[in-house]
């Protein structure tokens, strides 16, 4: 996304050649949703959509027990 790019840029780190920019992006039209819930784990967490499937990955978004490292999570959010 524009904001991991930001993250990069500011920890002077290489940036992604391609992103999106907003709160959804459709990768594949209508069959992969990446999703921009706002912050969580991480400043710039998405998570994706598989519609067809019913399938949400969330990555360390979604998480069944326990708070794990709270590093760079946005605690209020």
């Amino acid at each position: 996304s524009e904001l991991t790019n930001e993250l990069l840029k500011k920890d002077g780190k290489v940036q992604a050649t391609n992103s999106f920019s907003g709160v959804n992006y459709w990768l594949v039209k209508n069959k992969i949703e990446v999703f921009y819930p706002g912050p969580g784990h991480t400043p710039d967490n998405v998570v994706v959509w598989l519609p067809e499937r019913k399938i949400l990955f969330g990555g360390c978004f979604i998480k069944p027990y326990g708070l794990g490292n709270l590093g760079d999570a946005n605690i209020e959010a």
